[in-house]
C-alpha cells in the first residue's frame, strides 16, 4: 500500500491522493439523499403506519431503494471511476458528461450499471435487514444504542461483500497495471 501511495505523489504530487474527490462527492451526497428519500416513499407505499418493517420487507426496500438511487446516479458512479483511474484526463464533471456521451452515447454512462447494482443492492438489503431486526431488539428511544448496531452491522456486512470488489468495473484493474 506504501508503495502505492509513494507511486502517486511521484507521478501525480500531493493532490493525486485526492482524485476524484469532486465527483466522488457528486455522487455519494445525493446518492444518498436519493436512497433515503426511496426509502422513505417505498415504506409509505407498502408498510403500514406505525408496523415495523419485517425481514423480508426490509431486504425487498433496502434492494429497490438502492437500485432507484444506484440507476440514477451511475453517469457520475462512471465519471468518478474514470477520475480514479487516471486514465481519462477531464477538466470537470460536465466536461466529462459532454465527452462520454459524445464519444460513446448513453451506453458509456451507464458503464457498469450491473456490477454496480449486484455490488451495491445487496449490501443495501442486508443492512437495512440487519439494522432493522437490531433495532427492534433493542429498547425503544436509546439511540445511541440504534447508532452503535449501525456501526456494528456495517463491519459485519463489509467482511463478507469483501468480494464485491472483483465484479467492480475493469478500469480500475487496468490502471493500477499501467
Amino acid at each position: 500500500m506504501f508503495n502505492l501511495i509513494g507511486h502517486i505523489v511521484e507521478k501525480e504530487h500531493l493532490r493525486g491522493l485526492w482524485k476524484g474527490m469532486t465527483p466522488s462527492l457528486t455522487r455519494t451526497v445525493p446518492g444518498v439523499g436519493l436512497y433515503f428519500s426511496s426509502l422513505h416513499w417505498l415504506k409509505g407505499k407498502y408498510v403500514e403506519p406505525g408496523k415495523e418493517l419485517e425481514p423480508l420487507q426490509a431486504v425487498v426496500l433496502g434492494v429497490v431503494a438502492r437500485s432507484m438511487s444506484g440507476v440514477c446516479m451511475i453517469p457520475i458512479t462512471v465519471i468518478k471511476t474514470r477520475y480514479e483511474s487516471g486514465v481519462y484526463e477531464y477538466r470537470g464533471i460536465t466536461s466529462a458528461l459532454r465527452a462520454i456521451y459524445k464519444t460513446e452515447g448513453v451506453k458509456g454512462l451507464c458503464c457498469g450499471l450491473v456490477p454496480t447494482l449486484f455490488r451495491d443492492a445487496p449490501f443495501s438489503g442486508l443492512y437495512l435487514l440487519f439494522y432493522s431486526q437490531t433495532k427492534q431488539a433493542l429498547p425503544q428511544g436509546n439511540y445511541c444504542l440504534y447508532g452503535c448496531s449501525a456501526f456494528k452491522n456495517i463491519s459485519q456486512l463489509k467482511e463478507v461483500q469483501n468480494p464485491k470488489n472483483d465484479i467492480n468495473c475493469p478500469l480500475k484493474n487496468q490502471a493500477m497495471k499501467d
